[in-house]
C-alpha cells in the first residue's frame, strides 16, 4: 500500500554503528521482570538488559501492541558479506525476528528480496505469513547464488516495485516496513559503475514515496550513503558488527508495534459483577485492573470495541455505560471504590436485567459480549437463566468464576453451558490472564475446552493458572473421570466418630474438620444421590454434630466447617464408647434413621488422637453395631480407623480396635490433606486396597 500520513509507514533498515544511537535513544533498559509488565522477562545482551516482550507486545516496557504489518527484507548478499556471516548472523537475525513478532494470516506477514549485482524477490508478503513459513523461506534462500557486487539501488528499486504491490501480497490499511541488512558501499548503481545521476538518491526517494524510511548498516557500511536512505538523517545506525545483531531485535520489534496498524475488533463488550459481602477490597481493585488490562492490545474506538460495566449486590449499579477512548476507561477506574457490600449472596439477576434494554452506546451494527465475573453462588440459578436467555445473546459469551466451589461450578456451568468458561483460584491470577482473554475476546485465540471431550456428560472449563491454560470436565451428577465418562456406582452414606479429649489442640480439631470437608469434595458431594456425609463427636457426652441431609451439597458443607469451633475437652481419655453405642442405638440417634438411604452402603471413618478411656467397652459398642446392623436396616461397608500423633499405647488400641478393618496411623494432623482425602475415597470405593499405613 501506499501510505499517506506518518502513521501510514513504510519502515526500511538497514543495521548501524552502536555510537549513532537516534532510534534507541529512548529505548530504556531493564532491571527486572518487573519493568516488562507482565508481558516479557528482562534479558541480557552482552551488558545490556532489555525487555524481551511476548510476541504480541514490544517497546521497552512491552507497552505498545504490535498489530498488523507487513514486513519487506531487503538483504545484501553481496561478496563482503561472506557465506559465515549469512549463515551464522544474517539469517538467524531473520528467522529470530519473526520468532519474536506475531506473524498470522491477519498479523504481521514477511516478504523477502536479495541482492548483490542482481536483485529478486526471495518470497512474497502473502508466502510469509506463518512464522514456520518465514523460516522455511529464508532457509531456502542461496547466498552461493549471488554475486559480489552491491547494487544497493536495485535492491531498493524491486522492493518499493516488486514487493510492496498488491499482486506480491501487500495488504490495503496495512502499514509497511522494509529491513534492508547490508554491509557495504555500494559499488553498483542500476547496473552502472558510478552514481553519476544521484541513484542512490532516486531510488532511496521511491521508497520515501511509500512511507518513512529507516536505515541500518552493519560492519564496515558508509555513513553517507546509509544517511541518504533515512527519511531525517537521524533515522539509521552503522557499523553494528554481525555477531550484535540480536540485540536490535526488540528495538526493531517496537518500532513495528509502534507503527503498526492497530488491530480492531469490534465489539460492545460489558461487564456483569456480582459484589457480595465476602468480597474484599483488594478482590475488587484486581478486578478493575482486570477490565483496563484486558483492552490494552485492541483498539477501543466508534467502530472498534466499546466497553460497559454493571455490579450487582441486592440490585444493579451501572459502573459506566459504552466507552470508546483508553483514556476515558482508564479514568473510570482511578477513583473508583468497593460498593456497599449489603448481601452474602448477590442478586445476580439484576446485573442482566440492567442490560435490557441495552445501555446508552450500544451499537445495533456490532456484535455484544457478555464477561460476567463471579466469586459467588447464585441466589436463583433459574431465575437468572431466565434473564439471560431474554437477552437473545449470540455466540460464545465468557464466563469467569473466581475461587469456586463445586455448586459454584455446577451452577455456572448450567448459567452458561453454551459460553466460554474459565476458571481462576484467585483474583491476582485473573490479572496476569488479561491479555489472553482480550485475544479470546477477538478470536485471535481458542480456549483449550474448544473440542475437549467431555463424552456428553459435563462442561468444560478453562483453568487459568501460572503460565498455562487447561481444559478441565466438571462432570454432572452421577459421572466422575477427567472427562466425564465414568458412571459413579458408589454411593455411601458415610458416619465420622471423633472421640475428643483435653489433649487434642485446636490445630488437630480444624485439620480434621478440613479433612473431612476435603472428603465431601472428593466424594461429589450430593446428600440427595451421591454421598452423604453425618458427624458425631464423644468427650465425657455425646456431642451429635450433624445428620446426613443436614448439608447437602459439598459447598454448604464446607462453609458449615469453617464455622465449627472445637467443643469443651473436659476430660483426659474420652468416653469413646459412646459414639459406637449411639451408632446401635436406633431409639436414641437419627444419624442413621434421618437419611440414611436403603440399599446404599454404609462406611464409619474413625478419627482418633488418644487412647479411650475404656477400651474394651469401646470394643464391644463396635461389635454390637456390626453384629446388630442387619437388624437395624443397616448396611456396613467397611470401617476406616485413623490415629493421629499416636503414642504405643494408642497404636496398640487402634490396631486392637480395627484388627479386621482398614487402618492408618499418621504423625500428625497436617498429613490429613486433600491427597489423604482422595486416598481415603479410593478405599471406600474398592480403587485401592489399604490395611495399614503409617504416613
Amino acid at each position: 500500500m501506499v501510505p499517506s500520513s506518518y502513521s501510514q509507514v513504510f519502515v526500511l533498515w538497514t543495521l548501524l554503528f552502536i555510537g549513532l544511537q537516534p532510534i534507541e535513544a529512548n529505548f530504556r533498559q531493564c532491571s527486572s521482570d518487573f519493568d516488562c509488565n507482565g508481558r516479557g522477562k528482562c534479558t541480557s545482551y552482552g551488558y545490556e538488559k532489555y525487555c524481551d516482550c511476548d510476541k504480541i507486545w514490544g517497546g521497552d516496557r512491552c507497552q505498545q501492541p504490535c498489530g498488523k504489518a507487513d514486513i519487506g527484507l531487503v538483504l545484501d548478499a553481496s561478496g563482503s558479506v561472506s557465506q559465515n556471516n549469512w549463515d551464522n548472523a544474517m539469517m538467524p537475525f531473520v528467522k529470530d525476528l519473526a520468532q519474536k513478532l506475531p506473524v498470522s494470516a491477519d498479523g504481521v506477514h514477511f516478504g523477502a528480496v536479495t541482492y548483490s549485482s542482481r536483485s529478486d524477490v526471495s518470497y512474497r508478503l502473502d508466502q510469509g505469513t506463518t512464522t514456520s513459513e518465514v523460516t522455511r523461506l529464508t532457509d531456502s534462500i542461496s547466498y552461493a547464488a549471488y554475486s559480489s557486487s552491491t547494487d544497493t539501488p536495485l535492491g531498493l528499486r524491486t522492493a518499493a516495485q516488486s514487493l510492496f504491490i498488491n499482486s506480491a501480497g501487500d495488504r490495503p490499511n496495512v502499514n509497511n516496513f522494509g529491513l534492508v541488512i547490508t554491509d557495504g558501499r555500494a559499488n553498483r548503481f542500476l547496473g552502472q559503475s558510478s552514481d553519476t545521476n544521484n541513484i542512490l538518491n532516486t531510488t532511496a526517494d521511491e521508497l520515501k514515496q511509500k512511507g518513512y524510511v529507516f536505515a541500518f548498516g552493519v560492519n564496515n557500511a558508509i555513513e553517507s550513503q546509509i544517511r541518504i536512505l533515512s527519511t531525517d538523517g537521524s533515522s539509521y545506525y552503522v557499523g553494528v558488527p554481525f555477531t550484535q545483531m540480536d540485540k536490535y531485535i526488540q528495538k526493531i520489534k517496537g518500532k513495528v508495534c509502534e507503527h503498526g496498524t492497530p488491530v480492531t475488533c469490534p465489539r460492545d463488550i460489558v461487564y456483569l459483577t456480582p459484589i457480595h459481602n465476602r468480597m474484599t477490597d483488594n478482590q475488587y481493585k484486581d478486578i478493575n485492573t482486570f477490565v483496563t488490562r484486558t483492552h490494552s492490545y485492541y483498539t477501543l474506538g466508534p467502530e472498534a470495541t466499546t466497553v460497559a460495566r454493571v455490579e450487582c449486590t441486592h440490585m444493579a449499579r451501572v459502573i459506566h455505560s459504552y466507552i470508546d477512548q483508553r483514556v476515558k476507561l482508564e479514568a473510570q477506574y482511578v477513583n473508583l471504590i468497593t460498593p456497599y457490600k449489603t448481601v452474602a449472596i448477590p442478586l445476580a439477576e439484576t446485573c442482566w436485567e440492567a442490560i435490557d434494554p441495552p445501555l446508552t452506546g450500544n451499537r445495533p451494527t456490532k456484535d455484544d459480549l457478555v464477561i460476567y465475573i463471579t466469586n459467588s453462588e447464585s441466589r436463583n440459578i433459574d431465575f437468572e437463566k431466565h434473564k439471560k436467555t431474554r437477552l437473545g445473546l449470540t455466540g460464545k459469551q465468557i464466563c469467569i468464576a473466581i475461587k469456586y466451589t463445586n455448586k459454584q461450578m455446577k451452577q455456572l456451568s448450567d448459567l452458561c453451558k453454551d459460553d466460554h468458561i474459565f476458571v481462576v483460584d484467585d483474583t491476582a491470577e485473573l490479572v496476569k490472564h488479561g491479555d489472553y482473554i482480550d485475544k479470546v475476546i477477538c478470536g485471535d485465540e481458542t480456549p483449550p475446552c474448544d473440542g475437549h471431550d467431555c463424552s456428553g456428560n459435563g462442561k468444560c472449563v478453562n483453568v487459568l493458572k501460572g503460565s498455562h491454560v487447561t481444559p478441565q470436565c466438571i462432570c454432572a451428577t452421577g459421572y466422575m473421570g477427567a472427562k466425564c465418562d465414568q458412571p459413579i456406582t458408589c454411593k455411601r452414606d458415610i458416619f465420622t466418630l471423633i472421640p475428643v479429649n483435653n489433649l487434642m489442640t485446636n490445630g488437630h480439631y480444624k485439620n480434621i474438620n478440613n479433612f473431612i470437608s476435603d472428603l465431601a469434595d472428593v466424594r461429589y458431594y450430593d446428600a440427595n444421590d451421591i454421598t452423604s456425609i453425618a458427624r458425631m463427636e464423644c468427650t465425657a457426652f455425646l456431642n451429635y454434630t450433624h445428620s446426613l441431609t443436614q448439608y447437602t451439597t459439598a459447598s454448604a458443607f464446607r462453609t458449615y466447617y469453617q464455622t465449627l469451633v472445637s467443643p469443651v475437652k473436659n476430660v483426659a481419655l474420652p468416653l469413646a464408647q459412646k459414639c459406637w453405642n449411639e451408632l446401635t442405638n436406633q431409639a436414641k440417634t437419627d444419624m442413621y434413621t434421618n437419611g440414611d438411604r436403603p440399599g446404599v452402603k454404609d462406611d464409619v471413618i474413625y478419627i482418633s488422637s488418644q487412647r479411650p478411656h475404656n477400651s474394651d467397652a469401646e470394643k464391644q459398642m463396635k461389635a454390637d453395631y456390626l453384629s446388630n446392623a442387619a437388624t437395624l436396616g443397616r448396611n456396613p461397608q467397611s470401617v476406616i480407623c485413623i490415629g493421629i500423633n499416636a503414642s504405643t499405647d494408642h497404636v496398640r488400641h487402634v490396631a486392637d480396635l480395627c484388627h479386621q478393618d482398614k487402618v492408618f496411623i499418621v504423625d500428625q494432623s497436617s498429613a490429613l490433606d486433600k491427597n489423604m482425602s482422595k486416598y481415603m475415597n479410593d478405599i471406600i470405593c474398592g480403587d485401592v486396597q489399604g490395611k495399614y499405613r503409617r504416613r
